[in-house]
């Protein structure tokens, strides 16, 4: 077997891997921090076009549900080029598919643009640097803490939101929209030098360290070996998997993208409203990796049932956050959404690992991640048309919160997908 380079390895590191290993992580931690920062920006974004231009609230969150229509539906391709191709090709690709879409985006005037430019190039660039991503390239680098890394790499979503938001506030006051999708460009474009780190260390190879163990225990190597595509999709965990992704990403997105404008039109200022949603994005990190620690402990079934318990206690806080504008309620909503929002990904993420380890399983993963990108855009194209046709975002709230409790159904029912222990 051809190894890529000698590790160090590191006992004393709580991964248990190499330093190699670690840099890898941090690659894939920023690569997703960018993607999924970038993308969810367009909440912040979305004020700003809808009184420049005149459009409505259903088109301009039509223009995200497209991007997340795109992310979900070129997960596949995307899978497949990692596959081929390798992860530190398609990171480029990505990073250069948002940094055009966010210049053409920064000198347009037309919706169908904005749809192609942010809608499409970004859901796409952002795939490229996401969950199929960090997915096959993690599980390629980690074994025993596999999904404390897949926690980390997923935090960093959360983390995007979190700087990205304010960032994005503070431009569109001071500089203007135009040049805010300028700004982000540019910050694009410092990023591409991580895509170098992944070809040095040749981390389409997969962890050396692992891999020697796998040969000397008498294993096949994941990376020649494994389970495929058909087989794959004549399994129930893989449609479990795909319906835990749907529903929860439905329930997420139809609350979660009408929030900053929700708390606009109660009176508060567009500041107020992004400091507001990136919070959601600080403790979404935090709740990813809590989860995740917990579920270890205390076995991944019950822990996950209790987040989506939050999700729906969270949605429940905003409902009464309106009715009497008691910044208490405000606060737990973020506690419970934000803690929890995106916490359910890195245990998909494992469990598919777990099933499907392999050389398809970029594509298998890209297959399941159909779902996701389904599940956001179809509950942000809802919260939109909830809004619009009843002026209100009530409606929205309790449709969130059904999604919750169905969501989690796989996780009960599924032998492959529930684990009461630790």
């Amino acid at each position: 077997m051809k190894t890529a380079h000698r590790a160090i390895v590191v006992p004393s590191s709580i991964f248990g891997a190499s330093k190699a290993a670690l840099m890898v992580l941090a690659v894939a931690c920023v690569m997703n921090l960018l993607g999924r920062g970038f993308m969810e920006t367009h909440a912040i974004f979305m004020l700003s076009l809808e009184q420049e231009f005149d459009w409505t609230r259903t088109e301009v969150s039509g223009i995200y549900s497209i991007a997340m229509l795109t992310f979900g539906l070129t997960g596949p391709g995307v899978g497949f080029l990692l596959d081929r191709l390798g992860p530190p090709k398609v990171y480029t690709l990505g990073l250069l598919l948002i940094i055009a879409g966010l210049i053409l985006s920064s000198t347009s005037d037309s919706l169908w643009v904005f749809r192609i430019s942010q809608g499409m190039m970004m859901g796409f660039g952002a795939g490229c640097l996401s969950t199929v991503s960090l997915t096959a390239l993690l599980s390629r680098w980690f074994q025993s803490f596999l999904s404390i890394a897949m926690a980390f790499a997923y935090a960093s979503a959360g983390v995007g939101i979190m700087v990205c938001s304010p960032l994005v506030e503070m431009l569109n006051s001071e500089i203007g929209w135009r040049h805010g999708y300028q700004t982000l460009a540019l910050v694009g474009l410092a990023g591409l030098p991580l895509s170098f780190i992944l070809y040095r260390l040749k981390a389409d190879d997969g962890n050396p360290v692992l891999l020697a163990r796998i040969v000397k225990s008498g294993g096949t190597n994941p990376r020649v070996q494994g389970v495929g595509v058909r087989q794959a999709i004549q399994r129930i965990e893989f449609w479990g998997l795909t319906w835990v992704y749907f529903m929860t990403g439905v329930g997420s997105f139809t609350v979660l993208l009408q929030t900053p404008a929700y708390l606009v039109e109660m009176g508060y200022s567009t500041a107020f409203a992004a400091r507001a949603f990136g919070f959601v994005g600080l403790l979404s990190p935090l709740g990813i990796i809590g989860i995740t620690v917990l579920s270890r402990r205390y076995g991944q079934t019950p822990v996950i049932l209790v987040s989506y318990g939050l999700s729906f206690l969270g949605v429940v806080f905003l409902l009464l956050f309106e009715q009497t504008s008691s910044l208490i309620l405000l606060i737990l909503f973020i506690l419970c959404y934000g803690g929890t929002f995106g916490c359910r990904a890195p245990a998909i993420s494992n469990f598919a690992a777990q099933n499907f380890n392999g050389p398809a399983m970029g594509r298998i993963y890209g297959l399941i991640t159909i779902a996701s990108g389904l599940g956001g855009a179809t509950g942000a194209f809802l919260g939109g048309f909830f809004f619009e046709q009843s002026g209100h975002y009530q409606f929205g709230a309790y449709f969130s919160m059904g999604m919750f409790l169905i969501g989690n159904l796989p996780f009960w029912v599924i032998p492959g997908l529930t684990r009461w222990k630790a």
